[in-house]
């Protein structure tokens, strides 16, 4: 869950790109709406959480409370949006090395992006996974970097002072914040995570809401912290700054600290590239298993793992990379911007798809539940990110720094309809022409042998 989150890669990556590509100032703002619609969500998605057995993730959630069709089609766009970040990530992560590596080694930024997805597709079969008490301390040390970063900036104002201006109420009104909540949104991919886990270990529930809430405040305070100091530190030059993608680092100085910085960095972006390569794996594993996806995809090899699901996503993933190199694509804002601001949006959705589907799930049957845990949060949650899906769409191009009506400002977010219809209609044949498979489909989404380990980014779990 912590992986998935990946502060640093946030800060240092997302959060830069923002006040560039799209000119906005009102990012801290929209941490701090985002944070808090998904406090209230989480509230919800827990409580349903207590009584759904079962580690399908959004799969499990919207096909009990929606119907199994919704189901599908959500699973289909969860992994084409994890897709989307995955490989987004490797335009991060090229960047930076050739960056690092000018002088030593002079390589554009696609042949290293190519060699470190070389070593993704050969971890990925092979069942190899970084342990989650490993990956919890370095996303520590990239909260504590995170924090140093921001308080250096803080304390050298361009205006002398320190402003709020960026925390303006207006701005939501004048659309400054409601453009950036995909970006926001990708920030916290992955706190939903921990109700996967709490079937499979010690005082899951406990454990579970801790976990959950935990990240996302110790998360959420972070990111408040490092999207505000550039705006404070920086002033009104703070998009033409951003351009530079070394704009953070560079509010450290000379020191050590700079250094620290980007080498946390390279270590941070590679920690988060296998959890999430497994997270969109286990859903084509999934998808694979219960005939909705080619049937390979749904075998797993001598190592016990989804092997044809994971060399699937390493060729998606290197193609995308030979595209963009071939095409031109700037590494920072041609594909990691974009297909994170896509993959974002489509959490967005599914977010918003699951707050509908817990208040379907108890609207039928209270179980004992608080008004507020199954009646009002669930709405609050999902009105707000209804509403918020709707500003993204309707902003686009403000996102992109766009003009109004261009092809990728409508192009990105509609891509998610592709495998929201696909995951419809497939629904619709197997109730047809299978449906005793079409029966057990949730069942056999019930705990078993999980193809990767608990804490790690499992989402389908399976035997052979």
């Amino acid at each position: 869950m912590l992986a998935a989150v990946s502060p640093l890669v946030v800060t240092l990556g997302v959060v830069p790109i923002a006040y560039a590509a799209s000119g906005l100032t009102a990012i801290p703002l929209a941490f701090l709406v985002v944070g808090a619609v998904l406090a209230v969500f989480l509230a919800a998605y827990l409580t349903m959480a207590k009584h759904v057995r079962a580690p399908g993730g959004f799969f499990a959630y919207i096909s009990l409370g929606l119907g199994r069709p919704l189901g599908v089609a959500a699973a289909l766009v969860a992994a084409l949006a994890y897709s989307m970040l995955q490989i987004g990530l490797y335009g991060l992560l090229g960047a930076s090395m050739a960056e690092m590596a000018h002088g030593w080694v002079d390589l554009p930024w696609w042949t290293w992006a190519l060699l470190v997805c070389t070593v993704v597709a050969c971890l990925g079969p092979a069942r190899v996974d970084i342990g989650a008490w490993v990956l919890a301390a370095l996303v520590c040390l990239e909260m504590v970097a995170i924090v140093l970063l921001a308080l250096r900036g803080l304390s050298h104002p361009a205006a002398g002072h320190v402003t709020l201006a960026a925390f303006d109420p207006r701005l939501l009104v004048a659309g400054g914040a409601t453009a950036a909540f995909s970006i926001v949104v990708l920030a916290f991919t992955g706190v939903e995570q921990a109700a996967t886990y709490a079937t499979q270990v010690k005082h899951g529930r406990r454990t579970m809401l801790l976990a959950s809430f935990g990240v996302l405040v110790s998360v959420g305070v972070v990111y408040l912290l490092g999207s505000w100091a550039p705006l404070v530190f920086y002033g009104d030059a703070v998009a033409a700054k951003a351009a530079d993608p070394s704009m953070m680092v560079a509010m450290a100085g000379d020191g050590p600290l700079a250094a620290w910085v980007q080498i946390q960095l390279l270590v941070s972006v590679s920690a988060a590239l296998l959890p999430f390569h497994n997270a969109t794996v286990q859903y084509l594993y999934g998808l694979g298993r219960q005939g909705l996806l080619p049937r390979p995809l749904g075998r797993t090899n001598s190592f016990d793992a989804p092997g044809w699901a994971s060399l699937c996503q390493s060729v998606l993933a290197a193609a995308t990379i030979a595209v963009a190199a071939i095409s031109g694509w700037d590494p920072f804002e041609g594909m990691f911007y974009s297909l994170g601001n896509a993959g974002g949006f489509g959490v967005l959705l599914l977010l918003a798809l699951t707050s509908v589907a817990v208040w379907r799930y108890f609207h039928r049957d209270g179980r004992g539940e608080t008004v507020w845990a199954r009646l009002i949060a669930p709405v609050a949650a999902g009105v707000a990110l209804w509403v918020m899906v709707a500003l993204v769409a309707g902003n686009y191009a403000t996102l992109l720094n766009l003009p109004p009506g261009a092809v990728a400002a409508w192009a990105w977010p509609a891509s998610f309809l592709i495998p929201a219809a696909a995951g419809l209609l497939l629904a619709g044949y197997m109730r047809w022409q299978r449906p005793a498979t079409y029966a057990a489909m949730l069942h056999d989404s019930t705990p078993r042998p999980p193809a990767y380990s608990p804490g790690r980014s499992s989402v389908y779990g399976g035997t052979r």
